[in-house]
């Protein structure tokens, strides 16, 4: 039987004088005491601030600490499960079938949730008003939570296609640059060549960079004529410390002869050969 019912029945009781004026009172006072504490706690406000769930959220989401502060424990550990199942793996012996495989399933379970969290943490921010009691939360910080959780979900769709685009940049940057840097170290060696086979008639010995009175291309360490000899008998000149890129660029430029120059390029020793020889 409801409250309600009950105090209509006290009232018809006094009204049929079953029951005195004094009794009714103490007994109405008696019935709304049992009752307005649970009213109370069911408008109890969250003593949780929304400003400190937003910021959890979003910072700390992909480990659910937003969840754990609300006394949401459930949704807390599912956040992190990919973690108890690595620590779990740890108890079996080293190499054994059923470490790889929690390792395995964790890794799985990881690559999973790293995809969706964003989305979910949004989505968390964007919709929760309670905590885990049930309680309603503070409207302060409500405009935060919408901002970062918005941001959250816009990361979901923004993050690959930034990815994407910047891996692209940075190729296409480290592509250019690299072609910038070869056409630079040719053009050193070539004017290393032309000045040094001027002055003596016979290319000697030496570092190009005391030949041209320059310094060195700051990308190189040294370039220096290590074999002597003429444009009609050849000589060579070996750039050392030549990066990979660079080094590819110079050999599927200068694979063949080209003007009577071809370069042979080693990754190992980061040296780069180059040979003038008459065509």
């Amino acid at each position: 039987m409801s409250d309600i019912e009950n105090l209509q029945k006290l009232v018809e009781l006094k009204d049929r004088g079953l029951i005195t004026a004094e009794e009714f009172e103490n007994s109405k006072k008696a019935l709304l005491s049992n009752s307005l504490p649970q009213v109370n706690n069911q408008q109890a406000d969250s003593p949780k601030s929304r400003i400190v769930y937003a910021l959890l959220g979003f910072f700390l989401g992909f480990f659910g600490a937003h969840n754990f502060y609300l006394g949401r424990k459930k949704q807390g550990f599912f956040q992190i499960f990919w973690i108890l199942l690595i620590v779990l793996a740890f108890f079996f012996p080293a190499g054994s079938d059923l470490r790889k495989l929690m390792f395995v399933i964790s890794g799985f379970y990881l690559i999973a949730y790293a995809i969706s969290v964003p989305f979910w943490v949004g989505l968390n921010l964007l919709l929760t008003n309670r905590d885990g009691q049930g309680r309603l939360m503070d409207q302060e910080g409500k405009p935060l939570c919408t901002a970062l959780g918005i941001l959250s979900m816009v990361l979901v769709l923004g993050a690959p296609i930034a990815c994407t685009m910047g891996i692209g940049g940075l190729a296409g940057f480290a592509m250019a640059n690299g072609r910038y840097q070869a056409n630079i170290l040719v053009d050193y060696v070539a004017r290393c060549a032309v000045v040094a086979q001027t002055r003596t008639g016979r290319v000697e010995l030496g570092r190009c960079s005391a030949i041209l009175g320059e310094e060195t291309p700051e990308f190189v360490r040294d370039v220096s004529i290590t074999k002597t000899g003429t444009y009609t008998g050849g000589f060579e000149i070996t750039a050392t410390g030549v990066g990979e890129n660079v080094g590819n660029i110079l050999t599927d430029k200068l694979h063949e002869q080209v003007n009577g120059v071809s370069v042979i390029y080693n990754d190992f020793t980061e040296t780069a050969v180059f040979s003038f020889h008459q065509r």
